[in-house]
């Protein structure tokens, strides 16, 4: 049931650019509201620190260890939610994209692991294009990381031995949950949990 690691491919490290640097996006999602006219954007603007990011000052030149300097950095930083959740972007064989937010179980030099339900939109888009994404974003640090690789599944083994040190109530859920199914209330998910607990 849980689905695997995404082996690395490329990883590329970047720090958010300092503010002097302009970047514009040349495309928009259409949402089929116009909000380009609002001024609520410009509350959110920030000014960044104006250290410079430049290759020599990495502590590595190799991409997985300096990832591990920078997500140690990031665990000991007090910062809001958790540091290894990142974005994970699936597409569908016809380059149909989606995104979503998976917690990141373990890194090394063979790839990134996460864990899901094989059924899963991700799963099953996965499944029919191995292709993917991840991103970390630490905004305290004004850093992020992408990786871009093939997912390959993880041994029986590996999901196993996830899933049974996983408090009860979290495999419960793992269970009764129909990962991206419509369901018609909220009370239907929660008989499924509780039959499961019988």
């Amino acid at each position: 049931r849980m689905l695997g690691s995404l082996p690395f491919c490329s990883v590329w490290v970047s720090r958010v650019a300092a503010a002097s640097r302009n970047v514009f996006m040349a495309s928009k999602l259409d949402s089929g509201t116009d909000m380009s006219k609002t001024s609520v954007y410009d509350s959110f603007r920030r000014t960044y620190r104006q250290d410079e990011f430049v290759e020599e000052k990495l502590d590595s030149k190799e991409p997985i260890a300096q990832f591990d300097v920078w997500f140690k950095l990031a665990c000991a930083t007090k910062m809001e939610g958790e540091p290894n959740a990142a974005a994970l972007a699936t597409s569908t064989r016809d380059g149909r994209p989606s995104v979503r937010y998976v917690l990141m179980k373990g890194y090394d030099r063979g790839g990134f692991r996460f864990f899901t339900n094989y059924n899963s939109r991700k799963g099953q888009e996965l499944g029919a294009n191995p292709f993917a994404s991840m991103a970390f974003y630490w905004s305290v640090l004004h850093r992020q990381v992408r990786i871009d690789g093939v997912v390959r599944k993880l041994s029986n083994e590996d999901s196993s031995h996830y899933f049974h040190n996983r408090p009860q109530k979290s495999q419960l859920g793992a269970c009764a949950s129909h990962q991206s199914e419509v369901i018609p209330n909220r009370q239907v998910g929660q008989n499924s949990q509780t039959g499961y607990g019988q």
